[in-house]
């Protein structure tokens, strides 16, 4: 602090396999009125490690590992509170290689990176999530900056999440760690309502765009409008009847899946997706392409008669077709057919159902799983599906990006079996939250959920 300077070759915080055990050092805070500085190659960062860097301080490296061993949860924070805009800097350059920005990039690491108050963060490259790590990066208010200048790639269980600006500056933002055979559960980028990407980059993936993205940021297959649900949840019980609005065009992954619930033959029990133009936006005429799979979810007992009709989607042009259609909650040797008139699915019974039952003696897996919640985005509820290998203690949390626990779903002894699990997000913020589950097998998992309200 205080306008001093430091220079190293390498730095190490926190808990890590790769420090010896006699280094205690947490972490490391660069802060100062006078730009205190800190110059250095690899900045490693292991269990309960952090680094801020405020009130106009800096810090170079040529490196960055937020959480460099399994099981380790390390947080960045840089902020420019009582400084000029842009004065506090965190700049992860390497004039010969590529400076790496390294956010939770391998299997069981858990790092986070959040920039706000009017900081910048440059780094070459950034990778978050890699593997099976979980990692995220938040960048808040309109002051802060992002900025990538060769490639971003969010992994599997990795978030970007921006309410402020990503200045692409001809980089590449990648969705999948594998480009050419992205995972079909692979999260999204997530861009809020006061979040904005600018520049002349490339997004390649899933993004899920509520903010702002600029004309000369190209997207593959594309960049999708903004998005704005009257209920976003069409399934579970508060939200029966309820409609989901998606304004612009909607687009369903060939492995993506629609749930419908219908709970009665009055259309206040049904839910139904409606896709509606955004006038003097060309491509968003409130098209609806179809693709992958149609689940009509029979729930509270209902069990449909011989006559009854379910408007199910409604759109101005209907494109494709699903490729299956599930019937959840009836037993088998119920007939209906799906006829298209005017833009609307609608889903006619043919026959008489009879409410479904539970199979007797289910399947035990054979593995402890924590699988994706649905739907994802979320609100007011989301699913979540997972697995329990054998009897045991099984205990299911909910963290917000800061580590900080808001919600304990599971916390007690379970059968083995499929169990689902309910997240409630009334009385959160909208933002993304890591689901994290534990059993005492020494099974570790998480999965992130995004609350859009």
């Amino acid at each position: 602090r205080d306008g001093a300077e430091v220079s190293a070759g390498r730095v190490f915080v926190g808990s890590a396999a790769s420090v010896a055990p006699s280094v205690s050092v947490r972490g490391v805070h660069v802060a100062s009125g006078r730009a205190a500085r800190l110059t250095t190659g690899s900045f490693m960062m292991g269990d309960g490690g952090f680094l801020s860097v405020g009130d106009g301080g800096v810090v170079e490296a040529t490196d960055l590992f937020v959480s460099d061993a399994p099981q380790a949860f390390a947080s960045v924070f840089v902020d420019s509170i009582g400084a000029a805009p842009l004065s506090s800097t965190l700049r992860v350059r390497d004039a010969g290689f590529a400076g790496d920005c390294l956010v939770a990039n391998g299997d069981g690491r858990l790092g986070l990176l959040i920039i706000s108050a009017g900081a910048l963060v440059e780094c070459d490259r950034m990778i978050i999530g890699g593997g099976t790590g979980t990692g995220a990066v938040l960048v808040h208010d309109a002051a802060s900056l992002l900025v990538v200048s060769r490639t971003l790639t969010v992994g599997t269980v990795g978030t970007a999440q921006l309410s402020s600006r990503l200045s692409l500056t001809g980089a590449t933002v990648d969705a999948f760690d594998v480009p050419s055979n992205p995972p079909p559960d692979a999260d999204d980028i997530v861009v809020l309502p006061t979040g904005r990407i600018e520049g002349d980059g490339l997004l390649i993936g899933k993004v899920l765009n509520v903010g702002f993205i600029g004309p000369g940021v190209r997207c593959i297959p594309s960049c999708p409008a903004p998005l704005r649900a009257d209920h976003p949840s069409l399934r579970g019980g508060d939200t029966v009847g309820g409609t989901l609005l998606v304004e612009g065009a909607y687009e369903q992954d060939p492995e993506g899946l629609l749930e419908i619930p219908l709970a009665g033959p009055d259309t206040t029990q049904q839910g139904r997706l409606r896709v509606r133009p955004l006038v003097g936006q060309p491509g968003l005429d409130g098209s609806a392409a179809l693709d992958g799979t149609l689940v009509l979810a029979f729930q509270d007992g209902y069990a449909p008669r011989t006559g009854d009709t379910f408007e199910i989607l409604d759109a101005s042009v209907l494109t494709g077709d699903f490729d299956a259609v599930e019937v959840m909650g009836l037993e088998p040797g119920w007939a209906f057919e799906i006829e298209i008139v005017d833009g609307m699915i609608v889903v006619h019974s043919l026959t008489d159902g009879t409410v479904g039952t539970e199979p007797d003696g289910p399947e035990v897996p054979s593995s402890f799983a924590l699988h994706a919640a649905y739907p994802n985005p979320f609100n007011p509820q989301a699913i979540i599906p997972f697995d329990v290998a054998e009897a045991g203690q099984v205990r299911l949390a909910v963290y917000d990006l800061l580590g900080r626990e808001v919600a304990v779903l599971v916390d007690e002894t379970r059968q083995a079996g499929r169990h689902e699990a309910v997240l409630d997000g009334q009385g959160l913020a909208s933002g993304v939250y890591l689901v994290r589950m534990t059993a005492d097998s020494g099974f570790t998992q998480a999965r992130r959920v995004t609350l859009l309200r």
